[in-house]
């Protein structure tokens, strides 16, 4: 009941270094990298950002335990009760897992 409490009030979340190459500017320019690997594609730039993730090890560790508690339940309530807790874990965006 607890964690169910916790998990509504939010997972707890960082910022992540990424790199990526864009058609837009985001964040700042990895300038060794747009000038050696994107010479001759100036529709990509080499960026770098951090971005907010909730995909975080406490995250994963707390998923993998309510999974796992919903296959050895047994209590219908606490069944349910698991899988208000996991649906809070699905992904919002389609590259989290």
């Amino acid at each position: 009941m607890r964690m169910l409490i916790a998990v509504r009030q939010g997972l707890p979340r960082r910022y992540l270094e990424r790199a990526d190459d864009l058609p837009v500017m985001r964040g700042r320019l990895n300038v060794k990298r747009q000038l050696t690997h994107h010479a001759v594609r100036p529709d990509l730039l080499a960026c770098r950002f951090d971005e907010l993730s909730d995909n975080t090890p406490l995250n994963r560790l707390l998923k993998a335990t309510v999974r796992r508690l919903m296959r050895i339940s047994r209590s219908l309530a606490n069944i349910r009760m698991l899988a208000e807790v996991s649906s809070r874990f699905e992904p919002r965006y389609p590259q989290m897992g």
